[in-house]
Protein backbone atom coordinates (compact mmCIF):
# COMPACT_ATOMS: atom_id res chain seq x y z
CA UNK A 1 0.00 0.00 0.00
CA UNK A 2 3.04 2.06 0.65
CA UNK A 3 4.36 1.75 -2.39
CA UNK A 4 1.03 2.84 -4.35
CA UNK A 5 0.61 5.55 -2.47
CA UNK A 6 4.35 6.38 -3.43
CA UNK A 7 4.03 6.17 -7.10
CA UNK A 8 1.07 8.14 -6.79
CA UNK A 9 2.52 10.93 -5.26
CA UNK A 10 5.14 10.48 -8.04
CA UNK A 11 2.44 11.14 -10.73
CA UNK A 12 1.19 14.02 -9.07
CA UNK A 13 4.34 15.60 -8.70
CA UNK A 14 4.68 14.93 -12.92
CA UNK A 15 1.29 16.19 -13.80
CA UNK A 16 1.72 19.51 -11.37
CA UNK A 17 5.59 19.77 -13.05
CA UNK A 18 4.21 19.75 -16.46
CA UNK A 19 0.33 21.23 -16.13
CA UNK A 20 1.82 23.62 -13.53
CA UNK A 21 4.00 26.05 -16.33
CA UNK A 22 1.28 25.43 -18.90
CA UNK A 23 -1.31 26.95 -16.90
CA UNK A 24 1.17 29.94 -15.89
CA UNK A 25 1.73 30.34 -19.86
CA UNK A 26 -2.18 29.92 -20.53
CA UNK A 27 -3.02 32.76 -17.57
CA UNK A 28 -0.24 35.36 -19.28
CA UNK A 29 -1.50 34.45 -22.84
CA UNK A 30 -5.14 35.49 -21.60
CA UNK A 31 -3.52 39.02 -19.89
CA UNK A 32 -1.63 39.50 -23.04
CA UNK A 33 1.65 39.95 -20.81
CA UNK A 34 3.58 38.62 -18.38
CA UNK A 35 2.23 37.98 -14.93
CA UNK A 36 3.31 40.22 -12.55
CA UNK A 37 4.89 39.49 -8.84
CA UNK A 38 1.55 38.99 -7.18
CA UNK A 39 0.15 37.19 -9.69
CA UNK A 40 2.95 34.89 -10.17
CA UNK A 41 1.90 34.35 -6.35
CA UNK A 42 -1.29 34.01 -6.98
CA UNK A 43 -0.39 30.70 -9.89
CA UNK A 44 2.41 29.70 -6.97
CA UNK A 45 0.13 29.19 -4.04
CA UNK A 46 -2.46 27.08 -5.98
CA UNK A 47 0.10 24.91 -6.69
CA UNK A 48 1.93 24.78 -3.88
CA UNK A 49 -1.34 24.01 -1.85
CA UNK A 50 -1.39 20.58 -4.40
CA UNK A 51 1.93 19.60 -3.59
CA UNK A 52 1.44 20.14 -0.07
CA UNK A 53 -1.77 17.97 -0.34
CA UNK A 54 0.47 15.51 -2.40
CA UNK A 55 3.31 15.19 0.02
CA UNK A 56 1.10 14.98 3.47
CA UNK A 57 2.64 18.19 4.40
CA UNK A 58 0.87 19.91 7.17
CA UNK A 59 2.01 23.39 8.24
CA UNK A 60 2.30 24.59 11.76
CA UNK A 61 2.92 28.57 12.69
CA UNK A 62 4.29 30.00 15.98
CA UNK A 63 5.04 32.93 17.47
CA UNK A 64 3.71 36.30 15.83
CA UNK A 65 2.79 37.09 12.28
CA UNK A 66 4.32 38.80 9.49
CA UNK A 67 4.66 42.04 10.06
CA UNK A 68 3.07 44.52 6.94
CA UNK A 69 6.07 46.49 6.72
CA UNK A 70 8.57 43.40 5.67
CA UNK A 71 10.08 43.97 2.42
CA UNK A 72 12.75 40.78 2.97
CA UNK A 73 12.13 37.51 5.06
CA UNK A 74 15.15 35.62 6.30
CA UNK A 75 15.11 31.97 7.66
CA UNK A 76 17.28 28.50 7.73
CA UNK A 77 17.21 26.45 4.56
CA UNK A 78 16.35 22.84 4.34
CA UNK A 79 15.76 21.70 1.28
CA UNK A 80 12.82 22.14 -1.79
CA UNK A 81 10.05 21.50 0.39
CA UNK A 82 10.70 24.92 2.29
CA UNK A 83 9.12 26.74 -0.48
CA UNK A 84 6.00 25.21 -0.76
CA UNK A 85 5.67 25.22 3.00
CA UNK A 86 6.40 28.96 3.26
CA UNK A 87 3.94 29.98 0.53
CA UNK A 88 0.91 29.19 2.87
CA UNK A 89 2.21 32.39 5.14
CA UNK A 90 2.05 35.06 2.96
CA UNK A 91 2.32 36.80 -0.84
CA UNK A 92 6.67 36.06 -1.18
CA UNK A 93 8.95 35.46 -4.03
CA UNK A 94 12.20 33.11 -3.40
CA UNK A 95 15.58 33.69 -4.09
CA UNK A 96 17.01 30.70 -5.04
CA UNK A 97 20.42 29.70 -6.55
CA UNK A 98 20.73 30.00 -10.99
CA UNK A 99 21.82 26.13 -10.97
CA UNK A 100 18.21 25.48 -9.67
CA UNK A 101 17.05 26.73 -12.34
CA UNK A 102 18.03 24.62 -14.86
CA UNK A 103 16.72 21.09 -12.61
CA UNK A 104 13.69 19.40 -14.09
CA UNK A 105 9.99 20.01 -13.15
CA UNK A 106 11.43 21.79 -9.92
CA UNK A 107 13.11 24.18 -11.59
CA UNK A 108 10.07 25.16 -14.40
CA UNK A 109 8.19 25.55 -11.44
CA UNK A 110 10.43 27.96 -9.45
CA UNK A 111 10.72 29.86 -13.06
CA UNK A 112 6.52 30.32 -13.28
CA UNK A 113 6.58 30.98 -9.22
CA UNK A 114 8.87 34.35 -9.89
CA UNK A 115 11.74 33.17 -7.93
CA UNK A 116 14.85 35.44 -8.54
CA UNK A 117 17.63 33.48 -9.25
CA UNK A 118 21.22 34.66 -8.93
CA UNK A 119 24.58 33.83 -9.62
CA UNK A 120 26.83 35.10 -6.95
CA UNK A 121 29.82 34.58 -9.29
CA UNK A 122 28.73 37.00 -11.26
CA UNK A 123 28.43 40.94 -10.14
CA UNK A 124 26.63 41.99 -13.31
CA UNK A 125 23.94 39.47 -11.85
CA UNK A 126 23.53 42.39 -9.21
CA UNK A 127 21.27 44.89 -10.77
CA UNK A 128 18.78 42.51 -12.41
CA UNK A 129 18.07 40.97 -9.52
CA UNK A 130 18.08 44.21 -7.97
CA UNK A 131 15.46 45.62 -10.60
CA UNK A 132 13.62 42.11 -9.64
CA UNK A 133 13.68 42.80 -6.24
CA UNK A 134 11.76 46.44 -6.85
CA UNK A 135 9.13 44.86 -8.61
CA UNK A 136 8.45 42.74 -6.35
CA UNK A 137 8.14 45.13 -3.14
CA UNK A 138 6.32 47.76 -5.76
CA UNK A 139 3.76 44.91 -6.27
CA UNK A 140 3.37 44.71 -2.28
CA UNK A 141 4.60 41.27 -2.61
CA UNK A 142 7.72 40.27 0.01
CA UNK A 143 11.11 38.72 -1.04
CA UNK A 144 12.43 35.40 1.19
CA UNK A 145 16.13 34.44 0.87
CA UNK A 146 18.17 31.46 2.78
CA UNK A 147 21.60 33.14 3.47
CA UNK A 148 22.99 30.40 4.60
CA UNK A 149 23.75 29.77 0.75
CA UNK A 150 23.37 25.96 1.06
CA UNK A 151 20.59 23.87 2.82
CA UNK A 152 21.00 21.91 6.11
CA UNK A 153 20.10 19.12 8.52
CA UNK A 154 17.85 21.45 10.71
CA UNK A 155 19.85 20.77 14.09
CA UNK A 156 21.19 24.18 14.10
CA UNK A 157 21.60 27.54 11.50
CA UNK A 158 24.90 27.59 9.24
CA UNK A 159 26.74 30.70 9.12
CA UNK A 160 25.16 34.01 6.94
CA UNK A 161 26.90 34.61 3.47
CA UNK A 162 27.21 38.68 4.51
CA UNK A 163 27.55 39.15 0.12
CA UNK A 164 23.66 38.00 0.08
CA UNK A 165 22.96 41.14 2.64
CA UNK A 166 24.25 43.81 0.28
CA UNK A 167 21.13 44.99 -1.17
CA UNK A 168 19.44 44.87 1.41
CA UNK A 169 22.23 47.32 3.70
CA UNK A 170 22.44 49.59 0.82
CA UNK A 171 18.49 50.28 0.37
CA UNK A 172 18.20 49.75 4.12
CA UNK A 173 15.09 46.94 3.56
CA UNK A 174 13.02 46.05 6.72
CA UNK A 175 13.59 42.71 7.25
CA UNK A 176 11.89 39.93 9.72
CA UNK A 177 13.02 36.49 10.10
CA UNK A 178 12.00 33.07 10.29
CA UNK A 179 13.12 29.57 11.29
CA UNK A 180 11.88 26.24 9.84
CA UNK A 181 11.83 22.27 10.96
CA UNK A 182 10.29 19.49 9.73
CA UNK A 183 9.31 16.35 11.83
CA UNK A 184 8.04 13.06 10.59
CA UNK A 185 5.76 10.31 12.77
CA UNK A 186 7.90 8.71 14.88
CA UNK A 187 6.75 4.87 13.62
CA UNK A 188 8.15 6.18 10.78
CA UNK A 189 12.01 4.86 10.00
CA UNK A 190 14.33 7.41 10.22
CA UNK A 191 14.23 10.77 11.09
CA UNK A 192 13.39 14.47 9.43
CA UNK A 193 16.91 15.45 8.66
CA UNK A 194 17.47 12.34 6.69
CA UNK A 195 14.03 11.78 4.60
CA UNK A 196 12.64 15.41 4.79
CA UNK A 197 15.38 17.90 4.68
CA UNK A 198 18.05 17.81 1.11
CA UNK A 199 21.31 18.42 2.51
CA UNK A 200 25.06 17.82 2.29
CA UNK A 201 25.87 15.02 -0.53
CA UNK A 202 22.14 13.41 -0.93
CA UNK A 203 21.38 12.77 -4.48
CA UNK A 204 17.59 13.92 -5.42
CA UNK A 205 15.98 10.67 -6.79
CA UNK A 206 17.13 8.90 -4.07
CA UNK A 207 15.94 11.41 -1.59
CA UNK A 208 12.79 11.60 -3.16
CA UNK A 209 11.78 8.00 -3.05
CA UNK A 210 12.39 7.96 0.74
CA UNK A 211 10.47 11.55 1.02
CA UNK A 212 7.32 10.05 -0.87
CA UNK A 213 7.08 7.01 1.06
CA UNK A 214 6.50 9.19 4.51
CA UNK A 215 2.54 9.19 5.19
CA UNK A 216 2.63 12.52 7.12
CA UNK A 217 5.65 15.61 7.16
CA UNK A 218 4.86 18.35 9.34
CA UNK A 219 6.76 21.66 8.98
CA UNK A 220 7.01 23.97 11.51
CA UNK A 221 7.47 27.69 10.69
CA UNK A 222 8.70 30.17 13.85
CA UNK A 223 7.68 34.01 12.80
CA UNK A 224 9.51 36.45 14.98
CA UNK A 225 7.47 39.95 15.10
CA UNK A 226 10.41 41.44 15.37
CA UNK A 227 12.30 43.81 12.21
CA UNK A 228 15.59 44.97 11.03
CA UNK A 229 17.23 47.24 8.92
CA UNK A 230 21.36 47.94 9.10
CA UNK A 231 23.47 49.86 6.65
CA UNK A 232 26.77 47.25 7.11
CA UNK A 233 26.04 44.20 5.66
CA UNK A 234 28.24 42.10 7.77
CA UNK A 235 26.73 43.33 11.15
CA UNK A 236 23.20 42.60 9.65
CA UNK A 237 24.33 39.15 8.80
CA UNK A 238 26.20 38.56 12.02
CA UNK A 239 23.12 39.59 13.82
CA UNK A 240 20.38 37.77 12.23
CA UNK A 241 22.22 34.63 12.15
CA UNK A 242 21.85 35.25 15.97
CA UNK A 243 18.39 35.74 15.59
CA UNK A 244 17.51 33.14 13.21
CA UNK A 245 19.54 30.85 15.44
CA UNK A 246 17.19 32.43 18.57
CA UNK A 247 13.85 31.38 16.43
CA UNK A 248 14.95 28.31 15.43
CA UNK A 249 16.17 26.88 19.54
CA UNK A 250 12.18 28.50 20.49
CA UNK A 251 10.45 26.29 17.35
CA UNK A 252 12.34 23.40 18.87
CA UNK A 253 11.18 23.63 22.43
CA UNK A 254 7.49 24.94 21.08
CA UNK A 255 7.85 21.26 19.21
CA UNK A 256 8.73 18.96 22.02
CA UNK A 257 7.87 20.81 24.83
Amino acid sequence: MRKFHAIFKFLVFVFVGIIGPLDSRFRSFLKLRKLNPREKYQWATLWAAVLRWNFGIRVHNYGGNINPDAQLLVSNHLGYLDIISFLKLCPMNFVSKSDVEKWPLVGWLADCAGTLFLNREKKSDIPKVLNSFNQVLESRSRVIFFPEGTSSGGSSVLPFHSSLFHLAAKNEWVIQTLAIKFTIPKKCEGSASERVCYWGDMEFVDHFKQMILLPRIDCHIYINESVYSGKNRKVLAADLNMVVSKNLDNLKSLIYE
